[in-house]
Formats: structure tokens, sequence, C-alpha cells
């Protein structure tokens, strides 16, 4: 997979709604790929979070802090993800 792409596709976006879309499914794609990318995931979600809240898209707040939580899961911190979701 060629993440540049997925990169280069962000920074083009012009679309609000989809800045959130864009960096949540490239943070999932880089928690995917293998556990040497959970740094970069992590980075690609508080993206997603802080696009949300700049947008006012509250709406996709819920679904970005459950993959938030999904991550810490992945890094065996259970008590951050449960934290993340309370």
């Amino acid at each position: 997979m060629n993440l540049s792409v997925l990169f280069k596709y962000y920074e083009k976006n012009k679309l609000k709604i989809c800045e959130e879309w864009n960096a949540r499914y490239i943070g999932e794609i880089l928690l995917n790929i293998d556990d040497h990318h959970i740094s970069d995931a992590e980075e690609w979600i508080k993206k997603a979070i802080e696009a949300d809240e700049r947008n006012g898209l509250r709406c996709f707040l819920a679904d970005d802090y459950v993959f938030y939580s999904e991550l810490y899961k992945r890094k065996a911190d259970k008590s951050k993800a449960k934290e993340i979701l309370d």
C-alpha cells in the first residue's frame, strides 16, 4: 500500500466533513497494517478529533473516541481505553 498517496489525498481535501473521515480512516489503516504504526495511527485519530471539534461535527466525535479507545486496547492499556470512553 502506498501511504504517501493517502497523505496527499488528505492534504488536497477541501471539504470540512471529509477532513475528519480521511484522518480517521488513515489512522485505521495504519493501526491495521502492523503494531509499528500505532504512534502514527494515534496522531491521525487526534487529527480527526481536532477536525470534528473545530468544524462543529460533534456527531462524529463518538466514532473518533471509540476508535481512540480501540487504539489503547491494542497498546494493552485498558485503563486508558476505558478512560477515553467515560
